[in-house]
């Protein structure tokens, strides 16, 4: 699926769904507290990359975003939630030029900081 844009002068500019995923992606790895993005239908794989992380409805070139990550042990929820939401709307309106309405965040597990044993 391409997301066509007009440009002045009546050209045209595609953009494919890939590109707002991987912007997506990097803009919500970029937030500190994130471990990564997951597949909302498989919590165990954390090591997965997951191309079921990132889904993207583009209307009018008006976007919702909704994306599934892991989080580290310890972090606000709610403050990296905020952050990764803020961070994804400056990238995609930035480099595409498309609003974002609406990123919906969906923590689908938290990773456990590991312990280390010195023998």
């Amino acid at each position: 699926m391409e997301k066509d844009m007009h440009l002045s002068g009546g050209d045209s500019l595609k953009i494919s769904e890939g590109v707002l995923e991987t912007i997506t992606g990097v803009a919500t790895a970029e937030v500190k507290g994130v471990y990564g993005l997951a597949d909302i239908k498989d919590r165990k794989d954390r090591n997965a990359k997951s191309k079921n992380a990132v889904k993207i409805v583009v209307s009018d070139e008006v976007a919702v975003i909704d994306v599934a990550v892991i989080l580290k042990y310890g972090v606000n929820v709610a403050q990296v939630s905020q952050e990764i939401q803020h961070n994804i709307k400056r990238s995609i309106q930035t480099m595409i030029g498309i609003t974002v309405a609406k990123v919906n965040i969906h923590i689908v597990d938290i990773v456990p900081q590991t312990v280390k044993v010195h023998a």
